[in-house]
This record gives structure tokens, C-alpha cells and sequence, in this order.
């Protein structure tokens, strides 16, 4: 297996986030349901991952089937066009009773 580990001084190490509680950052590789492993092996629980887009635990195989299924169909389609996906997730009634719901939103924007 080649060697994926991230050294400090690498061009990638210097892309900023917003979220930067020291002035070092590790390198994250792997991930299993809710924790992520450091390139030193260290597991930690990944309690920031819900900000974006893992709220369903890293490795859950049904969504990562899921995706392998669509991704060997189309990568993309926009928003603005219709999918059978979109056709499938409209008829189940309870998403559409709360898809106007209010709810707390994530923004780093200023």
C-alpha cells in the first residue's frame, strides 16, 4: 500500500480552514462510522463532520452503494432538472410535510 501521509511542509498543508484551533493540522486518511483516524493511527471521534456532509457516519455502506450505483449512471444532473431520484424522494409524503420546516443552519459566512 503506498504511503498517503501528508507531511506539514506539503502545498496541501497550507490550504486555510476556517476552523484552525492551533497551528498545526493532522492528516486524516480513514474514517469509520463516527470516528476518523489520524496518519499516526490515533482515533479520535469526529464531532465536526455533521457540519457538512457525513450527519450518516463515515463507511455507511448503504450509502456508499448507493452512490457507486449512481455514479456508474451520472455524476451529475442539476437541481433545476428532473431525476428519478428526485421522482422517488417526492413521493414519500413525510419529507415533503416538513421540507418547509424551520431549522438551525451552519454558515461561516459574514
Amino acid at each position: 500500500m503506498p504511503d498517503e501521509s501528508i507531511g506539514q511542509n506539503e502545498p496541501s498543508a497550507n490550504i486555510p480552514h476556517w476552523y484552525a484551533p492551533s497551528k498545526t493540522s493532522m492528516t486524516i486518511p480513514d474514517g469509520d462510522g463516527t470516528r476518523v483516524v489520524a496518519d499516526d493511527g490515533t482515533e479520535y471521534l469526529d464531532f465536526v463532520s455533521q457540519h457538512y456532509c457525513v450527519n450518516a457516519s463515515h463507511g455507511n455502506e448503504a450509502i456508499v452503494d448507493a452512490m457507486k450505483e449512481q455514479l456508474e449512471r451520472i455524476q451529475y444532473v442539476s437541481s433545476a432538472k428532473r431525476t428519478p431520484a428526485r421522482a422517488r424522494l417526492s413521493e414519500d409524503r413525510e419529507l415533503i410535510r416538513v421540507r418547509y420546516a424551520m431549522f438551525p443552519c451552519y454558515s461561516t459566512s459574514r
